[in-house]
């Protein structure tokens, strides 16, 4: 074979792969998927947004999709981990949200530092009912995400009505207990 046709091929080849990419094609559609979560009425930042794939029928599910909310609570979807992309696939799902956030928050060093000794380390607090981290009971159970971008807009009012008030409840029975070191009353029965 001739050099020159040998080279002139390889340049045209290399010309072929470089202009057109090397990114790898995916047999996974994804719709841009976007909204709202309030809660109790207000916008919050870190929300994490979870879209759980649901067939009550039992065939392939869809790849979950997850997002963040920014600090006026919208989120942006994104099938992640797979290289799919922005966005969620077609199909229902199952909607979940966690709010994470350190237990010393709006404390100072010297407090945290009181409060967590020997280097130990803060506790993650749940910001919401703990309702909102299960598919089956967070009250979004059917989603459907569809191949038109427009009607992809799920916006979200969650509550944490009654479960501030419990926790609330929770943390002053906590206190009123004595410390397991405390002395305790003693009684006596009568026989």
């Amino acid at each position: 074979m001739n050099n020159h046709f040998v080279f002139t091929l390889l340049v045209i080849v290399t010309s072929l792969v470089v202009f057109t990419g090397c990114k790898p094609s995916t047999p996974y559609d994804v719709y841009f998927v976007t909204g709202t979560v309030l809660v109790d009425g207000s916008p919050k930042e870190g929300i994490a947004v979870s879209f759980m794939p649901y067939n009550p029928e039992g065939a392939a599910a869809n790849h979950p999709a997850s997002g963040m909310t920014d600090v006026r609570g919208r989120y942006t979807l994104s099938t992640g981990g797979l290289g799919i992309g922005k966005g969620a696939e077609k199909g229902q799902y199952q909607v979940t949200f966690s709010h994470d956030s350190l237990d010393t928050q709006g404390m100072t060093q010297e407090e945290i530092d009181k409060k967590y000794p020997n280097g130990h380390m803060p506790v993650a607090v749940e910001n919401l009912p703990p309702k909102y981290r299960d598919p089956s009971t967070s009250g979004f159970a059917s989603v459907e995400v569809v191949g038109d971008k427009t009607k992809n807009v799920f916006d979200f009012q969650l509550s944490t009505e009654g479960w501030k008030k419990a926790a609330t409840k929770q943390e002053e029975m906590r206190r009123l207990e004595p410390p397991d070191n405390a002395p305790r009353e003693r009684t006596q029965s009568l026989n």
